[in-house]
């Protein structure tokens, strides 16, 4: 396997995974979900370490650069996967 196309899809996966956790913590904070009596690891959003609005941005901006990494590695393959055409 090419080393360049796993590691562009292993920084794909890491955004992805950093972008879906941040946005995890806006929308529970949000829908109010997480509170003082929430059990578990802090929230950043929870815990006023990060104001909402920021948090929104900040996984708007890691899941658009993982989505530019995707058609990176798609156009490498070749084109849309079957199951997108």
């Amino acid at each position: 396997a090419d080393i360049g196309v796993s590691f562009l899809f292993w920084i794909f996966a890491v955004l992805t995974q950093i972008g879906t956790n941040l946005h995890n913590d806006y929308a529970d904070f949000v829908k109010g979900a997480d509170t003082n009596l929430r059990v578990g690891p802090a929230r950043a959003t929870q815990k006023g370490w990060i104001q909402p609005k920021t948090m929104a941005k900040a996984s708007s901006l890691i899941l658009a650069a993982a989505i530019a990494v995707g058609i990176q590695l798609v156009s490498m393959g070749g084109g849309l996967p079957v199951a997108l055409a």
